[in-house]
């Protein structure tokens, strides 16, 4: 499907925004939308995608994997992610929440939810959303490396 459009340019526009951490209510001030709006035009994103209703990680992910949305180029100076912190790169950039994460990895919930606040410090992150966005971005999301980057309205 190069070249042709996964979701609509207002539901790219707001997936967009919330991969770069925005609230639904910003995003209605800014587009001068009501924020209920906002959260059916994200649903219909999701529709749109293959994803259930879902948290935002996983509405971000998924438009990351499918070239949705653009990621801009890694930053210049790249995020040293400790190794301690790596058991998570891969599960956060697929979205994964942190009670499935404890319980896949037979790690305390509490250990997950305060190294992914580490994470998310570490990664300069507004949201959870914006987090997964970023390791995108830096290229510590597994898939993606190597992968053709989009620019703003236009494609790789």
């Amino acid at each position: 499907m190069p070249g042709q459009k996964v979701v609509t340019d207002r539901q790219e526009d707001y997936v967009q925004r919330i991969a770069d951490g925005w609230t639904a209510s910003e995003i209605a001030a800014k587009f001068g939308a009501k924020p209920a709006s906002v959260k059916a035009t994200l649903g219909r994103a999701r529709l749109r995608l293959g994803v259930p209703a879902c948290a935002d990680t996983v509405l971000v992910a998924a438009a990351c994997m499918f070239d949705a949305i653009w990621i801009s180029a890694p930053s210049a100076q790249r995020v040293d992610v400790p190794e301690r912190l790596r058991y998570l790169l891969d599960p956060v950039s697929a979205g994964v929440q942190a009670l499935e994460i404890a319980g896949d990895r037979s790690v305390p919930y509490l250990a997950v939810v305060a190294d992914h606040q580490r994470l998310r410090r570490l990664m300069q992150a507004r949201t959870q959303a914006h987090l997964v966005a970023r390791l995108w971005q830096d290229e510590l999301a597994p898939t993606a490396s190597g992968r053709a980057r989009r620019t703003p309205g236009g494609s790789a």
